[in-house]
């Protein structure tokens, strides 16, 4: 399901700009988050935990959970649950966005 809700938004992002092509709107990590917003993907992030601990091949959840990472700007995390992604599904441009995206941030 990522895989196509990744694709939709590529569509999306084609009919603009071209150099938006590789951006993944799933993740923006660049907006700051006031209290209400940090406390959500936190209370996010135990869910997406317990959902990766009862199923480690469950690669929506390693998305999702790297996605709040990067919302919470916790980008060594995320770039973990972006290569445990790309190592259970390498064809998938999904964990080598949320991969690239976690690798920015923490510059």
């Amino acid at each position: 399901a990522a895989d196509v809700y990744f694709w939709e938004a590529i569509s999306a992002e084609r009919s603009h700009r071209v150099e938006r092509l590789l951006y993944c709107p799933l993740i923006d990590a660049d907006a700051d988050l006031d209290f209400a917003a940090t406390t959500r993907f936190k209370d996010a992030l135990r869910v997406l935990n317990r959902c990766i601990r009862l199923d480690q091949t469950r690669i929506a959840a390693y998305a999702k959970r790297g996605a709040v990472l990067c919302k919470l700007k916790w980008f060594d995390r995320a770039l973990e649950d972006a290569r445990n992604y790309v190592n259970i599904r390498p064809e998938s441009p999904t964990g080598h966005c949320l991969e690239g995206v976690a690798q920015h941030g923490m510059k």
